[in-house]
C-alpha cells in the first residue's frame, strides 16, 4: 500500500467512526426522548416513582428529575 493510499484510508476510516458516533448520539437522544415520554405518562396516570423506574427501565432519580421538570413547567 502507498503512502498515499495508506492516508487515504485512515481518513476514510476517521470519516466513518465520526459518522458511527453522529448515529450513536442520535440513537441516544431517541432512547432519552422516548424515555421521558414513558415516564410522563407514567406519572399522568397516577404510577409510584418506582414503579415509573421499572416500566421505562431508567432509574429512579431519573424519573424524580422528570417529575420536577413536570412540575416546573
Amino acid at each position: 500500500m502507498t503512502p498515499d493510499e495508506k492516508a487515504s484510508l485512515e481518513i476514510l476510516i476517521a470519516r466513518n467512526a465520526e459518522s458511527v458516533k453522529a448515529e450513536s448520539r442520535k440513537i441516544k437522544q431517541a432512547i432519552d426522548i422516548k424515555n421521558i415520554e414513558t415516564v410522563t405518562n407514567a406519572l399522568s396516570m397516577g404510577m409510584t416513582v418506582e414503579q415509573c423506574a421499572k416500566l421505562a427501565n431508567v432509574s429512579e432519580d431519573f424519573v424524580l428529575l422528570v417529575k420536577r421538570q413536570l412540575s416546573t413547567n
